[in-house]
């Protein structure tokens, strides 16, 4: 079973395979602890602008720490006469899915720009050192395009 040791900020998880540090209540968890969230946000307002249709453009980036991490993102891209949208997770900027986890949409607007969302797959990571991870996307558009969106992590262990 697992039990608790209360600690000043925290609580230590101890169960059969190891010790692990986390928060019980309703408090976030601190850097380091199990279910640390580390989420980076562009909004509509600071939006990347796509001038090259069919072209993978950096939309945000995590910097994870050591450990285990579940990442995952999601893009919202806004252009004219869409037909392909792309968003993938990668640890190359201006890359799609160098982890092998990329995803895409296809939509079609007639002219009038239209926001189209693409989610990528969460998938885990296990870190033996800080490294970068980029959530990128590409979109096939025949007028313009902006790209914003999230990327966010969790760690698990």
């Amino acid at each position: 079973g697992i039990t608790t040791t209360a600690g000043t900020a925290s609580n230590v998880l101890k169960q059969a395979g190891g010790t692990y540090w986390g928060v019980q209540g309703n408090t976030a968890p601190s850097a380091g602890y199990i279910g640390e969230q580390l989420i980076t946000t562009v909004t509509s307002g600071a939006a990347v602008t796509m001038t090259t249709s069919a072209t993978v453009y950096n939309i945000g980036i995590v910097n994870l720490t050591a450990g285990c991490w579940d990442v995952s993102g999601c893009i919202i891209i806004n252009g004219t006469v869409q037909t392909l949208n792309q968003a993938g997770i990668s640890t190359a900027t201006n890359t799609l899915g160098t982890l092998g986890l990329s995803c895409g949409s296809t939509t079609a607007t007639a002219g009038a720009s239209a926001p189209v969302g693409v989610q990528t797959p969460i998938f885990r990571v296990n870190l033996a050192s800080t490294t970068s991870y980029y959530i990128n996307a590409a979109s096939t558009f025949g007028g313009s395009a902006t790209g914003y969106g999230t990327i966010r992590a969790v760690r698990v262990a």
